[in-house]
């Protein structure tokens, strides 16, 4: 049993039909490595994005990490400008009372030196009577 092969034609048909099956097949393939190299720059453009957002991220970081330094400075300069701000007030206390104590010694003062010149004027009236 001879085995006979098709008809040329037969294989002609076959032919034609598994190249344009083959042609469909290598279109598709194309189609879809010109998608995967959009989707590739896609992904390369958010990758570099990304990385943009971290650098930024990274100086907001260290300019909050400086910030805060510069805002506990702050914090003790403002303290100690209190703690001073007290001393002093407590320097115009003391000078205060003893701007009241000289003026309560200078008022005893007075009114002694009132006194006396009273007590004189009496007895320079006395005498003189």
């Amino acid at each position: 049993m001879a085995v006979t092969p098709p008809p040329l034609h037969h294989r002609l048909l076959l032919l034609l039909f598994l190249n344009r099956e083959l042609n469909q097949y290598q279109q598709g393939m194309e189609a879809d490595r010109r998608s995967l190299e959009r989707d590739k720059a896609a992904l390369l453009e958010q990758q570099s994005d990304l990385e943009s957002r971290e650098a930024d991220l990274d100086d907001s970081t260290a300019r909050l990490s400086t910030d805060r330094i510069h805002v506990e400075a702050m914090r003790l300069s403002n303290q100690q400008a209190a703690e001073e701000l007290d001393e002093q007030r407590m320097e115009i206390r003391a000078v205060q009372d003893t701007l009241l104590a000289t003026q309560s010694a200078q008022d005893s003062r007075d009114a002694t030196l009132v006194d006396k010149q009273r007590e004189l004027e009496d007895s320079d009236s006395a005498l003189l009577r």
